[in-house]
């Protein structure tokens, strides 16, 4: 598909090479276009590196009237799928001529077979003859015949960047796991446009969360050489999913699971030996009509309703926190720890609650009736945690008064996922006030606005994750000091 110097492209790419490739090439092509050709129909295509022409008379099977192939002169026109269709032998490495402007250019796995110093000029030549382009190429460590130039995509996607050219990922989800495909084709195949028209389009449609991912079928050519293998969920398939983790068992890698958005999928992944999950599936309630809640779970919510009342004297307070042994001892112990910073020794829960004040001894006990929920995974109560310090920490930098409510309202932003109800439920249950009720619910108020705050940061939300007066460093040092003191309390929650 490009010329070279250290060796002869006619013995290179001769009739064996393209009819090897031939049948698995017009099969992902039919299947490929036949995607893009549901939103996008265009009536004149150019295929740059188009080889014997199977993507070419792919789209010509869907209509399109006006087709060129471009490719180097050792192509044996006699080998064409369609040999009227027309070509043109050209040097791919070079600035082509110029044959007008299409609806759409084509050039699929071509890339890696230029001299890396003519991957801009290639990008360019693809950009003079349309606006709109179908294009993949080799990833490192794909190999293949004549390999020289495999770069991520990110690569090039950033030299189409550079020429006004916006990515649509939108093939790759399409056709992830459809086994008729290629699996070069599935993991590599993106489109680019400056046309805002097309990329309207496209905006709609799902997108892979990466540019540079590594389709399962090919992961065990790079296993020698990586550390960590991130699974996307949403584009995997999860029949396959046993069998592709069996594959790298016999490499010292960890696994992550990405996109995790139910508990099903988190207890098949932790099944499987995942070592790290990411997804939001963790603050969802996995709410089930007419289930009832367990009799443990309601125990815990019983006991927050009357911890919370607002009426609660120091007195009452006690009497419930001293009716379960244990649950006075963590209290202590937790006060008492290096962690919260208390140089005196407290040894009554009545002499914490005159040290500490109601609200913080609540939240404390709030924490660890939580803690009680065992068929949870833990990291909600490490989310739960993170969150309430987080909002602590801002609402002080804030200047606000409000700091323990604030850890209450971060803390309590799980709980419909903790027990598994939603969460205007659980707080008709609980004596809050209503300011504290409106900013869980609603995010409404101060306090409700650091919680949403604390929520976007968590989420990677940027455009949300920013508070009045606060700057975004005092953000990112207010969420690393949430992480660091609720894992220093798991601990001894633990213990």
């Amino acid at each position: 598909m490009a010329r070279s110097s250290s060796f002869s492209m006619e013995s290179l790419y001769d009739r064996n090479f393209y009819q090897d490739q031939s049948s698995g090439s017009i099969r992902s092509a039919r299947i490929v276009v036949s995607h893009l050709f549901e939103y996008y129909q265009p009536d004149s295509v150019v295929d740059v590196g188009c080889g014997i022409g199977a993507w070419l008379v792919a789209a010509q099977e869907l209509g399109c009237s006006k087709l060129i192939g471009l490719d180097g002169p050792w192509i044996d026109t006699t080998q064409l799928i369609n040999p009227s269709l027309e070509f043109h032998g050209v040097d791919l490495e070079a600035e082509l001529p110029s044959l007008g402007r299409f609806d759409l250019c084509m050039s699929l796995e071509v890339a890696e077979h230029l001299s890396p110093a003519c991957s801009s000029r290639f990008v360019k030549n693809l950009c003079n003859l349309s606006d709109t382009i179908l294009f993949s190429a080799a990833i490192q460590k794909q190999g293949g015949a004549k390999h020289i130039n495999e770069q991520p995509q990110s690569f090039w996607a950033s030299e189409f960047e550079k020429l006004g050219y916006a990515s649509m990922d939108v093939i790759r989800p399409a056709v992830w796991s459809d086994e008729r495909i290629e699996p070069w084709y599935k993991q590599n195949t993106l489109i680019f446009s400056r046309s805002s028209a097309i990329q309207s389009i496209f905006a709609p449609l799902p997108v892979m969360s990466h540019y540079d991912v590594v389709h399962p079928d090919r992961v065990k050519d790079i296993l020698d050489i990586v550390d960590i293998v991130k699974f996307d969920l949403i584009n995997t398939d999860l029949s396959h999913l046993q069998e592709y983790v069996s594959s790298m068992r016999e490499h010292d890698i960890q696994l992550v699971a990405e996109k995790v958005e139910t508990l099903d999928i988190f207890d098949l992944c932790k099944s499987l030996g995942f070592d790290y999950y990411q997804g939001f599936f963790l603050c969802r309630p996995n709410i089930v009509e007419g289930h009832r809640i367990p009799a443990a779970r309601f125990n815990i919510l019983r006991l927050l309703s009357k911890l919370l009342s607002p009426d609660l004297e120091i007195r009452e307070v006690e009497q419930i926190i001293r009716q379960d042994v244990s649950l006075s001892y963590k209290l202590l112990r937790l006060i008492n720890s290096v962690y919260y910073g208390k140089p005196m020794n407290i040894k009554s829960i009545r002499h914490a609650l005159t040290m500490l004040g109601i609200i913080q001894i609540r939240n404390w006990a709030s924490l660890l009736f939580l803690s009680k929920i065992d068929d949870k995974p833990r990291e909600l109560l490490i989310i739960a945690m993170v969150r309430g310090k987080m909002c602590e920490i801002l609402a002080r930098s804030m200047k606000n008064d409000d700091e323990d409510t604030a850890f209450t309202i971060g803390l309590f932003s799980v709980l419909d996922a903790l027990l598994d109800l939603p969460l205007d439920e659980v707080l008709e249950s609980l004596s809050l006030l209503k300011e504290v009720e409106r900013a869980l619910v609603y995010h409404d108020g101060r306090l409700g606005a650091v919680l949403q705050c604390v929520i976007a940061y968590e989420q990677g939300n940027w455009d949300e994750a920013g508070l009045p007066g606060v700057d975004p460093e005092t953000t990112r040092e207010a969420y690393l000091a949430a992480i660091d003191w609720a894992n220093s309390i798991k601990s001894l929650l633990e213990a």
